[in-house]
């Protein structure tokens, strides 16, 4: 199995074993597959319940594997999947209009942040549950995955105009719902 520690180039940590499982190299493969799991099945946990997660994290996964070769550019292989997972889980909330829930899925908390009581919680549950899956898909790819608004733009494939309108709305949803629970 390959070895998923960045490159002497500092590229993506990946690039090596796209390359190597785009010519063939089923151990690249399989170590590729192996690196993407765990960031991979965070995405689609933060988007879905944890059965319709774990079955688009297989399917996510196998189109990946499937499509690799079509990969252009090795360095964008993380935001190319994170693409797939996204369409699909999009397209999943879309039909189903189920979505995670936030107790099941671990958030880190700031440091300095104080912990929202029970009350707090249950309101923020019930606004995230009325986001659109695609202000979702923003939410989890910026706020959870860490992503840069130019990075989750590129994922989705959406001006980053368009990424920062859902951001917004999606925010300010949730702030409103919080401030009328606690006058």
């Amino acid at each position: 199995m390959s070895d998923p520690r960045p490159t002497s180039d500092g590229g993506d940590p990946a690039v090596r074993m796209v390359i190597r499982a785009q010519l063939g190299d089923r151990d690249a493969l399989e170590g590729l597959l192996v690196w993407t799991r765990p960031w991979l099945w965070r995405c689609l946990r933060a988007m879905l319940p944890e059965h319709d997660a774990e079955d688009a994290l297989q399917e996510v996964m196998l189109t990946a594997a499937r499509r690799l070769v079509l990969l252009e550019e090795p360095r964008a292989y993380r935001s190319w999947v994170y693409r797939i997972a996204t369409r699909h889980a999009v397209r999943a909330l879309s039909k189903r209009r189920s979505f995670a829930a936030l107790d099941s899925v671990a958030t880190p908390a700031a440091p300095h942040a104080a912990a929202p009581d029970a009350d707090e919680l249950e309101r923020l549950k019930s606004e995230v549950s009325r986001l659109t899956p695609n202000s979702l898909a923003v939410m989890v790819l910026h706020y959870y995955e860490g992503l840069s608004i130019a990075r989750v733009s590129a994922v989705l494939g959406e001006p980053e105009g368009t990424v920062k309108s859902r951001l917004n709305t999606a925010l300010g949803a949730l702030r409103r719902s919080l401030a009328s629970g606690s006058g």
